[in-house]
């Protein structure tokens, strides 16, 4: 499989897990399965499940399966990491995890999308993932931790990303050249008292083994 054949994907992201992913993945909730066919690139032994998969091609298609994500059909720590991309919002991610905790050995890697922010409302903005209606919920930093805490993950990273720039968006209204658009932003987004805004917060949260001792 060639880079071309592998949907675009964001490198933040990719570098993430890159860096904190064990050797063995199951990707939950794959979807298409663009990150079972770009860690496949990088030497991965990587499957994805889905309640629907749709996979782009007959390469990935091979490794991917449908099933529940609140109900894996793998063993006990049959995989080093999860990736859970966009997923729990649209589920019981109470279960989900539980099932994450029960066949990982090491960590769960994961995205999902930010509360939304009231002052974006002075500007007619929504985040995008408020428009999808099979969402049942959205994320703060607090109810993260409380969540994986509470399903036997710590966290240890944590970041915000996909950021909106209220100001970059009048400047595109405006149609100037893309370049100008592109600096212009840039330098007012790093001036003192102007905020950014994210649609997702992104980590890795850690298999806590205490957690196991205190629940056998």
């Amino acid at each position: 499989m060639t880079p071309a054949h592998i949907p675009e994907i964001d490198n933040g992201r990719r570098d993430r897990i890159l860096r904190c992913a064990g050797r063995s993945v199951l990707d939950v909730g794959c979807g298409d399965g663009r990150w079972v066919g770009t860690l496949l690139q990088y030497g991965f032994e990587i499957y994805g499940i889905d309640a629907a998969p749709r996979p782009y091609g007959p390469a990935v298609s091979h490794y991917i399966f449908k099933a529940d994500a609140c109900h894996l059909p793998f063993k006990d720590q049959s995989f080093d990491t999860v990736l859970m991309i966009n997923v729990l919002e649209h589920l019981d991610d109470d279960g989900a995890l539980r099932e994450a905790y029960r066949i990982c050995r090491k960590n769960v890697i994961f995205s999902v999308p930010h509360e939304q922010e009231e002052e974006l409302g002075e500007y007619n903005l929504t985040y995008h993932p408020y428009a999808d209606p099979t969402h049942l919920r959205y994320y703060g930093i607090e109810r993260i931790r409380s969540t994986f805490a509470s399903t036997g993950f710590e966290i240890r990273e944590i970041a915000f990303e996909g950021p909106i720039s209220p100001f970059g968006l009048f400047l595109r209204s405006l149609r100037l050249p893309r370049r100008l658009t592109f600096v212009a932003g840039a330098f007012v987004n790093k001036l003192p008292g102007v905020r950014q805004y994210y649609m997702n917060i992104e980590g890795v949260a850690a298999k806590n083994a205490l957690f196991t001792e205190k629940h056998e």
